[in-house]
């Protein structure tokens, strides 16, 4: 189905055939909401899995690594929807993020009825009506989340040591060295860690970090700091290597934010 993608908002309600291959872990600089309707499937947020079921909201905060995993072989049917809240202004959503990862709409038909709306006006609407009228029911959907204690969904944690991995990041985001330092406070071989990262988020532990910096950095030069004095404040060693790294992940330059 036809995708909308302006600067601050993406829309797609998609059909997927299972595919049992590489799970494609990744992070946005935007919001995503993942409103699963059929499959058989989980959602992974850094070191925590999710066993979705129909009507189930995922809320993915920007920053997080995320994928989906195909447990089964029934076709994987939601809707994708990645935004940019300030520009949309959408405040609520940092309230319901900050506390909920997974929420279940099947016994909120009211707030269910949001995203079957904006099904129809995907159809029937162009783009430039549609992303407006999306906007509004976006407003409407947090503004219902807000309104009630959410249900925390129960989830399994991944491996022992890939939580500490990832806790012992998010802590050193900008000082830790790299690998080695890793390995070494969890007591653990490199090529170990490195194992744990491939199976269970699909990417390095080097990778890892550098995404989360770069993340890290677009947030800084967007609250007006220069990236000159951004790289290094990132744990960036020198300017052309954070230059590049960040020009690949975003798809343009520092000073272009």
């Amino acid at each position: 189905m036809n995708a909308i993608t302006t600067d601050h908002f993406f829309y797609r309600h998609s059909i997927t055939v299972p595919w049992k291959g590489e799970a494609s872990s990744h992070s946005h600089s935007q919001y995503e909401l993942i409103y699963f309707l059929r499959g058989d499937v989980s959602h992974v947020v850094e070191d925590r899995i999710y066993k979705l079921s129909r009507g189930d909201l995922v809320i993915v905060e920007p920053g997080k690594y995320h994928d989906i995993r195909i447990d089964g072989d029934s076709e994987y049917e939601r809707i994708n929807i990645l935004f940019d809240p300030e520009a949309l202004k959408l405040d609520r959503v940092s309230q319901i993020a900050a506390c909920t990862e997974v929420v279940s709409l099947a016994e909120r038909p009211e707030t269910a009825a949001i995203f079957d709306k904006m099904a129809r006006y995907h159809v029937a609407f162009g783009e430039e009506d549609f992303v407006v009228a999306a906007t509004h029911l976006l407003y409407e959907l947090f503004c219902d989340l807000s309104l009630d204690e959410q249900q925390k969904r129960r989830y399994a944690k991944l491996h022992p040591i890939l939580s500490e991995a990832l806790t012992y990041i998010a802590d050193n985001l900008f000082t830790v060295k790299g690998v080695q330092e890793i390995v070494e406070v969890l007591h653990v071989t490199e090529s170990y860690l490195f194992r744990l990262f491939r199976e269970e988020l699909n990417t390095s532990p080097k990778k890892y970090v550098t995404d989360k910096r770069l993340l890290a950095a677009q947030g800084m030069i967007r609250l007006g700091r220069r990236p000159s004095e951004v790289y290094a404040a990132c744990g960036f060693s020198d300017y052309t290597s954070f230059f590049r790294s960040y020009k690949k992940f975003f798809g343009v330059s520092p000073s272009k934010g």
